[in-house]
Formats: C-alpha cells, sequence, structure tokens
C-alpha cells in the first residue's frame, strides 16, 4: 500500500511539472511570419512588390535610379505615384539561415535583391542586384545602394511591423552600424527631386506592403 501511496505522489508531481512547464520556443513563436497582401507568409527566394502602404507620403514601388552612372542603375528609389507601370521592380528575400523557408519580421536577418538589374550585359558585370548601404564618401554613407554581397553581413536588412501604418518598415541592422544597432530605412530627396532610400536620421519613415509578383 506504501507502494502505490507513493508512486500516486509521484505521478501527481509529474502531472503538474507538465502543466506549469512553458511550451518550447521555436522561430515561429518569437518571430511573426511577414505576410503579403493576400494574407499568405512571404516565402524566402519568391519575389515581391515592395508598395508604399496606404496613408504613406509615397504610393509607388521601389525600383533603381543611375545616380552616378549614366547608363546603369546603382541607387534605389521609391516612387511617388501608383499607376499600371509605378509598381517597381520585384524584390527577393534571402535568409541568414538558408534552411529558413519564410520571411519573419523581428530579430532574424536578410539579404534583400531585386528580381534583375538591367539588360546591359556591362551592367550586370558591375553591379550586383543586392541592396546595401554606400561607404564610397560622407555624402552618400547613409544611401541605400546595389552592389552588396549575399551572406555578407554589411548587407543585412531586417523587416518591421509599422506601429503607424498597415505596413512595414524596412531596418538596415549591419554590424557597421557598431554592437547590435539598426536604423530604419527611410526616404530623402535629391536636387532632381528623386526619392532616394537612405537610413539618414532626416529620411522620411518608409513603410511598405508586399505583393505576389
Amino acid at each position: 500500500m506504501a507502494c502505490l501511496k507513493n508512486f500516486s505522489i509521484v505521478a501527481t508531481l509529474l502531472m503538474l511539472l507538465i502543466t506549469l512547464s512553458p511550451p518550447p520556443t521555436t522561430a515561429d513563436d518569437t518571430d511573426i511570419a511577414v505576410l503579403d497582401t493576400n494574407g499568405n507568409p512571404i516565402i524566402a527566394g519568391e519575389f515581391y512588390y515592395a508598395v508604399s502602404a496606404t496613408g504613406t507620403p509615397f504610393e509607388g514601388g521601389l525600383t533603381m535610379f543611375n545616380n552616378d552612372s549614366p547608363v546603369c542603375p546603382d541607387f534605389i528609389v521609391a516612387q511617388s505615384s501608383l499607376g499600371p507601370m509605378d509598381v517597381g521592380i520585384p524584390i527577393v528575400f534571402f535568409p541568414e539561415d538558408p534552411t529558413q523557408t519564410s520571411v519573419s519580421q523581428g530579430s532574424l536577418d536578410y539579404n534583400i535583391g531585386f528580381k534583375y538589374l538591367s539588360i546591359l550585359p556591362e551592367c550586370r558585370q558591375l553591379y550586383t542586384t543586392v541592396w546595401t548601404v554606400s561607404t564610397e564618401d560622407s555624402a552618400k554613407s547613409t544611401l541605400v545602394v546595389l552592389n552588396g554581397e549575399k551572406g555578407d553581413q554589411s548587407s543585412w536588412f531586417k523587416i518591421m511591423k509599422s506601429e503607424e501604418y498597415d505596413g512595414y518598415k524596412i531596418r538596415y541592422s549591419s554590424t557597421s552600424l557598431g554592437g547590435s544597432k539598426s536604423k530604419d530605412v527611410g526616404v530623402v530627396s535629391n536636387e532632381q527631386g528623386v526619392n532616394l532610400l537612405s537610413i539618414d536620421d532626416a529620411a522620411i519613415p518608409l513603410v511598405v506592403v508586399f505583393v505576389k509578383a
């Protein structure tokens, strides 16, 4: 009888431990999926248009601009209007962890690239389609540009849910900022009124939604 009583006590304690123990934490628990405009999770390696969210200062998608080169695009811009031709160029996400299949907001890092650069072979030899931040000189050191490298820590970005608009912020999270710092990608206008993507503190916030290409 004593053995049965002891067994009953042990079994009760085990049940209490199982009930009170927190469930195991997974990436899906800590990082919420980024959704496209159809409500589906963004899939790494597939293409999406990044279009400015409703109510923000911009309306169109993201595309490329040849700011320095007379022929080849090297900078990234936000279009001001949204017409049939203004959805921009599709982008693709490359996760830091190659086994990750979906895109999550929060702590995870991604390389972002355009679907294509140019039909000109000489442009494809000069630049990659991967985003990074310029290191050329102080005047351009905050601009988001092309020619990043997949897997390079200077080309990491995060996706964060906007608290003000119904959309997502893109956040530059390179180790070049020092420690665990990150800065939101926004928009600055140059002398010609072109809306260049930038991490400058004075940049206008950029919030986008993702439309399946």
